[in-house]
């Protein structure tokens, strides 16, 4: 999807991916979908408790928002734009980092099926 967004959209495309698993349920609950939310709306402790617990990470939550809230504000989220050669994706954990192509292997896979 981001491949062709960026190839056709007016609009600039970035990619993120979330990656910090949840301690609950043993860890087995990982970075499952919609996890990011309560962290992109620093929303933290406000009834997120049953699936982040009591302590999830202020500073993954402070940076998720201030990406988002630059984002909307500016229309850049403060990481370079995604294209479909490098891919760039920030990855969101409790440090996050600019990675290039992090599902290149999957993606390889399935290209050669």
């Amino acid at each position: 999807m981001a491949d062709a967004h960026a190839a056709k959209a007016s609009a600039a495309t970035f990619m993120y991916e979330f990656v910090w698993r949840s301690p609950q349920m043993g860890g087995r609950l990982g970075a499952a979908h919609g996890m990011e939310i309560p962290f992109v709306f620093d929303t933290l402790g406000l009834g997120t408790e049953p699936m982040l617990r009591r302590d999830p990470p202020q500073p993954l939550a402070d940076a998720m928002h201030h990406a988002w809230v630059s984002f909307a504000v500016t229309g850049d989220c403060g990481w370079p734009r995604y294209d479909p050669v490098r891919r760039p994706t920030m990855r969101f954990d409790l440090a996050p980092k600019m990675v290039n192509n992090p599902l290149g292997t999957v993606l390889a896979f399935w290209a050669a099926r």
